[in-house]
């Protein structure tokens, strides 16, 4: 129960909330979370590859565990921990990384920006065998979700991950 916790008190601080509604708002808070791990906050969330990109069975579990009685932000607000100063900062980074792809997704959207974001960096930095380049990462991509993304979209998403170090 604690790094849920801690996980609630993350997307608070982003100023998002755990949403398991709808498939679409299933996928970004997927997604999120591998961002919040992969910018340096370790919940020890497995992700594997799955049909929409880097997925977490333990974090979907937990979730639908913990919003099953209500909105866990309400019903849990007295446990949550107190973040310190390195997460605030960490997750202002955060913050800012997912206010970006806002500018960039009003044609697409945030869910298909942050699947095809999380997508690339799984396959870079966690897939095997890893993708090396970005002409790489477009061919798996194109292989296995044929015609999901453009070329230019996955070039935007490559130099977006480069721009934020995470492609180091």
């Amino acid at each position: 129960m604690h790094r849920i916790l801690r996980l609630i008190a993350y997307f608070q601080e982003l100023g998002r909330k755990i949403d398991l509604s709808t498939l679409s708002s299933r996928k970004i808070t997927q997604k999120i979370t591998y961002f919040i791990q992969e910018f340096g906050l370790n919940l020890n969330y497995a992700f594997n590859w799955y049909i929409y990109g880097p997925y977490s069975p333990d974090l979907a579990r937990e979730s639908f565990e913990i919003c099953s009685f209500g909105d866990p932000l309400i019903l849990y607000k007295k446990d949550l921990p107190k973040l310190q100063n390195r997460e605030k900062e960490i997750l202002e980074k955060i913050k800012n990384f997912l206010t970006e792809i806002d500018t960039f997704s009003t044609d697409k959207g945030e869910e298909y920006w942050i699947e095809l974001l999380s997508s690339v960096h799984y396959l870079y930095k966690h897939a095997y065998p890893k993708v090396n380049s970005l002409d790489e990462a477009w061919k798996v991509l194109n292989n296995v979700k044929p015609y999901k993304f453009s070329k230019q979209d996955v070039e935007k998403a490559w130099e977006f991950l480069n721009k934020y170090g995470l492609l180091n």
